[in-house]
C-alpha cells in the first residue's frame, strides 16, 4: 500500500495537511467503512466538518474511496482497490456490516455475481450490504441451536436468544425449550424480537400447528 502523499501525487491532488490527516486514517482502517464522523473522532488535527466533507467528496471523484450505503442512513466510506479509477468506482464486493460492534467493512474477496441492466440503464456505482454478526464478535459470543424434534433450524446469538428469553414464559430455571406457533411468532415479531429470528421460527413451523421448539447452547 503506497503512502498518503504518494497517492495523492499519483492521483494529481494537492498535498495539504489536513488530506494527508485524512487519507492516512483511511490507509490505517484499509478495510472498514467510516462515517464522517468517525474520521472527525481520529483527526488529531482540528478540521471543520465542512473541510472534512469537501475532502471526502475529492477523494470520491479521483477514485481513492468509495461510499457505503449502511442500512442506518449514515454513508459510511472505504479505501478503493486499485480497479477505481475517476471515472467510475468497481466495488463488486461484499460489504458486511456487524450487529453487534456496528462496524461495517469491505471482504474484498467475496465478489457479487455479475448482473446485466436493461438496456439504456449505465452503472456508475453499486453497493452490497450484508447484516450480521462479524467474526470477531461472535468468537466472544455464545450460540444458541435451536431444534424442532431432532431437526436442527439454525442458530442465534445470545443477544438474539436474551430477547427471546425475556419474551417468552419459562416453567423453570432448567426449561430448555419453547411451545411456539403462529400467534406466538406474530407476539415476538410484534414485541421486537429480530427479523432473523422471527423468519427462523416462521420457516420451522410454517403453515401446520405449533411445535416444542429446543435449544442448547456452545
Amino acid at each position: 500500500m503506497k503512502d498518503a502523499p504518494t497517492l495523492l501525487q499519483d492521483n494529481r491532488l494537492k498535498r495539504t495537511k489536513g488530506r494527508i490527516d485524512i487519507l492516512e486514517i483511511f490507509i490505517e482502517n484499509t478495510s472498514l467503512g467510516l462515517s464522517e464522523g468517525d474520521i472527525e473522532d481520529r483527526l488529531e488535527l482540528e478540521i471543520d466538518r465542512a473541510t472534512i466533507y469537501r475532502t471526502i467528496r475529492t477523494f470520491i471523484d479521483a477514485g481513492l474511496i468509495h461510499r457505503i450505503a449502511d442500512d442506518d442512513g449514515v454513508m459510511k466510506y472505504a479505501l478503493c482497490g486499485e480497479a477505481c479509477e475517476d471515472y467510475g468506482h468497481d466495488h463488486d464486493h461484499i460489504h458486511f456490516k456487524c450487529e453487534h460492534c456496528q462496524r461495517t467493512e469491505c471482504l474484498e474477496n467475496i465478489m457479487v455475481a455479475k448482473y446485466d441492466l436493461p438496456q439504456g440503464y449505465v452503472p456508475r456505482e453499486s453497493n452490497f450490504l450484508i447484516i450480521g454478526i462479524c467474526k470477531e464478535c461472535s468468537n466472544k459470543m455464545t450460540m444458541y441451536h435451536l431444534y424442532k424434534g431432532e431437526e436442527k433450524i439454525g442458530t442465534i446469538d445470545e443477544i438474539e436468544f436474551k430477547k427471546l428469553e425475556d419474551l417468552m414464559e419459562e416453567d423453570s430455571v432448567y426449561d430448555r425449550d419453547y411451545y411456539i406457533d403462529q400467534k406466538t411468532i406474530d407476539y415476538l415479531e410484534n414485541q421486537g424480537a429480530t427479523k432473523f429470528t422471527v423468519e427462523l421460527l416462521r420457516k420451522a413451523i410454517g403453515d401446520g400447528p405449533g411445535a416444542e421448539i429446543r435449544w442448547s447452547k456452545d
